[in-house]
């Protein structure tokens, strides 16, 4: 997954409900991911990342890329609560 989308200038898909191994806590599998990646700004704080051993992002997970610092992955965190609670409502509407 190194670099997936380095470059890739029209990516804009949300991609926070992707299933990372848990296997992979090596965080360099995700250098360069979003680099330069200039339109993106989807917000990846639901990304599962609690797996990976330190809370430091890969060496330049989203430089260029549009993404804030509140809208970056919780390295070696949890997912917060709001994303399971949605996530969870998500799955009853359409179970219904």
């Amino acid at each position: 997954m190194r670099a997936m989308f380095f470059g890739a200038i029209d990516f804009n898909q949300p991609i926070s409900n992707w299933s990372l191994k848990k296997s992979y806590t090596n965080s360099n599998l995700l250098r360069q991911f979003l680099q330069n990646a200039s339109n993106y700004d989807k917000d990846l704080t639901c990304l599962d990342v609690s797996h990976f051993r330190n809370s430091i992002a890969p060496i330049s997970f989203s430089n260029g890329s549009q993404l804030t610092s509140s809208q970056k992955p919780q390295w070696g965190q949890s997912v917060p609560a709001s994303c399971t609670a949605a996530s969870s409502k998500a799955v009853a509407s359409i179970s219904m």
